[in-house]
């Protein structure tokens, strides 16, 4: 095969930032920190110069060539945060929990900081609420008090608690991301 790979370096930078943050918007919107998805842009990057030669213009565009490779590094980099995070086993093309963020820490992978890194982002989520109630309605969620058990103590219906966690879970989100 005749190598029909030109393109700039900028042109190859766009492609690889364009591949890499259309899959993430697509399927993991939530899970990758800012940090995370520039690293990513990056391995793609240097996959993308590495098998520049494998691009044939007849079986697809080069940003249909992009996005395979930047589908394969998200995916590595999803399955390896989720290791460090120790959340999930496996991951297949698209399956991720909506409501994952990218800065949960589990203390058992990193033993001698895992307190002080739980702590810090306990502190920081109750640093982003304004509200007593958001904070206490976190608190129980974090001691793990069934929906049943908050609706009684704060005498509303079920339904009210419900919404509040939603609302509650969105503005955490908002705040991480």
């Amino acid at each position: 095969m005749v190598n029909t790979f030109a393109m700039s370096e900028t042109e190859m930078v766009e492609l690889s930032n364009k591949a890499v943050r259309g899959f993430i918007n697509k399927k993991f919107s939530a899970f990758f920190s800012e940090d995370d998805i520039q690293d990513i842009v990056q391995d793609t990057l240097v996959s993308m110069w590495e098998r520049r030669d494998t691009y044939d213009p007849e079986r697809g565009t080069k940003f249909a060539w992009a996005w395979m490779i930047a589908k394969s590094k998200v995916l590595d980099a999803a399955a390896s945060k989720a290791r460090r995070n120790g959340r999930f086993t496996h991951f297949k093309d698209g399956e991720l929990p909506i409501d994952c963020t990218p800065y949960m820490v589990s203390a058992d992978d990193y033993a001698a900081d895992g307190e002080l890194l739980l702590n810090e982002f306990v502190d920081g989520m109750f640093d982003t609420l304004t509200s007593d109630r958001d904070k206490l309605l976190l608190s129980w969620m974090m001691d793990g008090v069934e929906p049943k058990e908050i609706a009684e103590r704060l005498e509303i219906p079920l339904s009210a608690v419900y919404m509040a966690r939603h609302h509650l879970r969105e503005r955490l989100g908002k705040n991480a991301a």
